[in-house]
């Protein structure tokens, strides 16, 4: 029920077309829960920070509406994306059984400037 997927891509979805676009498909634990990693899967592990977080519909459509109209939302947020850790695309099953997912935005924390 806790099950969390996350994919995050390789390639700029806004330069690669999309059936060339790769992905690391990751699975999220919680610290001591990590596994050893198995043949051809290895550990990622990622920095902490602060994410914009847009929900979207679970279709190809809506993922790729998403991709292209994120970093000029931000902007009109007042938000600069954090181009030093990645984008991700973040699946929990609560919200695949809603036919939802997230597209998860880092962005530079700018609260103590």
């Amino acid at each position: 029920d806790d099950t969390v997927i996350m994919a995050i891509p390789l390639d700029n979805p806004c330069t690669t077309v999309a059936q060339e676009c790769r992905y690391d498909v990751c699975v999220a634990r919680a610290p001591g829960q990590v596994p050893a990693p198995s043949e051809g899967a290895g550990i990622r592990r990622l920095d902490v920070g602060r994410y914009a977080v847009f929900l979207i519909e679970h279709t190809v459509r809506a993922i790729q509406e998403a991709w292209a109209a994120c970093f000029s939302e931000l902007k009109r947020l007042g938000y600069s994306p954090d181009f030093t850790r990645p984008v991700m695309e973040r699946y929990a099953k609560r919200l695949v059984e809603q036919q939802r997912g997230e597209l998860c935005v880092p962005i530079l924390d700018t609260s103590s400037v």
